[in-house]
């Protein structure tokens, strides 16, 4: 370390070192345009299993929170690469804010389901990563930023655990679990590598730690987004499961409803055919208050498939009087909510018998 930490007054093709970081890794050591040879490269497989959730993403046409979010891992990624091959304070900035800004997407992919207004959210979570910026570029707090940090990660188990236990197939529970063992294991080998970095520089070969963490982290970063595209993809209803790439890596692969064809649907229901609501997410009572409320309900039809869809709820109607039970619909939309998400046209186009429902 004491090494290190003399190399760092040294100029390079950088200048000298200003980061108010520096990892247990000799400068220079391995090149003169590198300053942490290691803690750089190690961010490749990161930026490759980036790259491969991103093309299973677009490919099978996942909402574009996912593609987002597989884009916010390779921009972190490349932020480490530039911070760790220069450790200048001003690219610093380049690692540790798209820190956060990944963490406040992972916020929005888990919360957004349920969140009432979908506008608030987003509009939130903008301003306060922007806001986050500004302020960490003038302000250098190591201790806060990483308390921040560890702050924000913790919102998000509570989410995923929730997740984890609707979950019934087991190789995505299998995911929900790499990504818990990955994080442990990350995390054990950055507290070593700072912890122990004066007895770890007098070893033959120095393990790296800072180095595995990136790694380990590339793949938590990517177990986390297939569980939540294999959680999100059943909610919508679009049958996934999951597979694997190479015979080791796994992807969620789904199968969207098909088209109608001729008044049918191609697996022989017809349209129109009542399904039964099983279950429904309803407002408080402070939320009647708004225009309209859209729900989002899950359902079964005659054959036993699981529709999810969303559709109105006027705010003239205090509660369901008569519960779940007496929604019978003949909307073809409900039938195949993947073609039609939305009821546009509110409760009067999907014909109900809940006077509840009715609007005055």
């Amino acid at each position: 370390m004491a090494d290190s930490m003399a190399d760092s007054m040294v100029a390079s093709f950088w200048g000298p070192v200003t980061s108010t970081t520096e990892l247990c890794e000799e400068n220079y050591a391995r090149s003169s345009y590198i300053a942490e040879f290691y803690n750089t490269l190690s961010n490749a497989p990161c930026i490759l299993l980036a790259l491969i959730g991103l093309v299973n993403a677009l490919r099978q046409r996942f909402e574009k929170r996912f593609s987002v979010l597989h884009i916010s891992n390779m921009i972190l990624s490349i932020g480490s690469i530039i911070f760790h091959a220069t450790l200048q304070h001003v690219l610093q900035q380049s690692d540790e804010t798209p820190m956060v800004w990944e963490i406040l997407l992972y916020l929005y992919v888990l919360y957004s389901p349920d969140w009432h207004y979908r506008s608030t959210m987003p509009t939130f979570l903008v301003l306060y990563g922007a806001a986050f910026a500004v302020v960490h570029f003038f302000v250098r707090f190591q201790v806060v930023f990483k308390l921040h940090y560890i702050g924000l990660c913790l919102l998000c188990i509570p989410r995923m655990y929730k997740y984890y236990i609707q979950t019934k197939d087991l190789a995505a529970k299998r995911l929900a679990k790499l990504w818990v063992l990955t994080i442990f294991l990350a995390t054990v080998c950055w507290l070593v590598d700072r912890i122990f970095c004066k007895k770890l520089s007098l070893w033959v070969i120095n393990p790296q730690g800072h180095a595995w963490w990136h790694v380990l982290m590339g793949f938590n970063s990517y177990f986390a987004n297939t569980f939540l595209m294999f959680c999100r993809a059943q909610q919508r209803g679009w049958e996934p499961r999951i597979i694997h790439l190479f015979g080791f890596l796994p992807y969620v692969k789904i199968q969207k409803s098909r088209k109608r064809e001729d008044g049918y649907l191609l697996d022989g229901r017809r349209p129109g055919v009542p399904s039964r609501l099983q279950s429904m997410s309803l407002p408080t009572r402070k939320e009647w208050k708004s225009t309209q409320y859209l729900v989002l309900g899950t359902g079964i039809d005659g054959k036993g498939i699981v529709l999810t869809w969303t559709f109105e709820i006027p705010p003239t109607a205090p509660k369901l009087r008569g519960g779940l039970g007496e929604f019978e619909h003949a909307n073809p939309a409900l039938d195949q909510p993947q073609i039609a998400p939305e009821l546009r046209g509110g409760l009067r186009e999907s014909r109900h018998t809940n006077s509840a429902l009715t609007p005055s």
